[in-house]
């Protein structure tokens, strides 16, 4: 028989009770950093911020009354006027999210004629 400090014990690993939340907030940047290097880090964090903001932007709204409203609400939530990388990424993610969630601006009947 092994001395008893010499015994192994075995060591339950135990999984959270609930699964952690991710964050949905807007992404803040830090003044002076660099554009890439932010949105690849925080860009999965836009989607899920623009996602839960999608249902304010009425379908009759156009691409610049949506960029205005996402931009207020993303002030409101980071209390202060957004920096140039946090205005770039806002442009990117409506961009990325316009073509697949809102109506088209120009009717279909339009388009063909």
């Amino acid at each position: 028989m092994s001395p008893r400090w010499r015994r192994r014990h075995s060591v339950a690993l135990r999984r959270p009770s609930s699964e952690s939340e991710l964050d949905a907030s807007f992404p803040r940047a830090v003044a002076g950093e660099e554009y890439d290097r932010y949105a690849r880090s925080v860009w999965a964090q836009g989607q899920r911020w623009i996602q839960e903001q999608w249902s304010r932007i009425g379908p009759e709204r156009t691409m610049h009354d949506a960029r205005d409203l996402l931009r207020t609400l993303a002030v409101r939530e980071v209390a202060r006027l957004l920096n140039s990388q946090e205005e770039q990424l806002l442009g990117e993610l409506l961009h990325a999210n316009w073509k697949e969630r809102a109506a088209a601006e120009i009717p279909h009947f339009l388009i063909g004629a």
